[in-house]
């Protein structure tokens, strides 16, 4: 998921918001029985960074099934 100001924009949902050039990527483990180490983390963000210039990131987490963070509007 990408987000602009708190806006989902990609997959595309509907209205594209005016956005800035400030942009937010949630990457998301589909698998429920999966873990994610940050071996894994620090992969993703080598790939990321060879196309992209990245400068935060935030390990996200999840009580009892509930997401303890804020979800983008639209985010699914």
């Amino acid at each position: 998921m990408v987000s602009n100001r708190g806006t989902k924009v990609f997959p595309v949902a509907g209205a594209v918001p005016s956005c800035v050039d400030h942009w937010r990527c949630r990457y998301v483990l589909r698998d429920p029985a999966g873990t994610v180490d940050d071996r894994a983390v620090i992969e993703l963000l080598g790939r990321v960074g060879a196309a992209f210039r990245w400068m935060h990131v935030e390990k996200l987490e999840e009580h009892d099934g509930k997401a303890a963070y804020t979800k983008a509007q639209g985010e699914d």
